[in-house]
């Protein structure tokens, strides 16, 4: 559940950012800011993601890294 949760916000702010970019280029504020906050925004899911990864690898040890980092069958 919150796998798909983070997922599904990774890929809202990969689409949304060069929209709003784009946004800020051509009609300017308050876009701009808005498309500022997306280095910080991703900066904390990137944390999140690798800590949870870390989170399954060594408190659950339920071999997701492991799946993760396999090649597939």
């Amino acid at each position: 559940m919150a796998a798909r949760g983070s997922h599904g916000l990774f890929y809202l702010v990969l689409l949304a950012t060069p929209i709003v970019g784009l946004l800020a280029f051509y009609v300017g504020d308050p876009w701009g800011d808005i498309h500022s906050l997306s280095k910080p925004v991703f900066i904390v899911l990137i944390s999140v993601h690798a800590l949870a990864a870390l989170f399954h690898q060594y408190w659950l040890r339920d071999g997701t890294l492991k799946r993760m980092l396999s090649p597939g069958r």
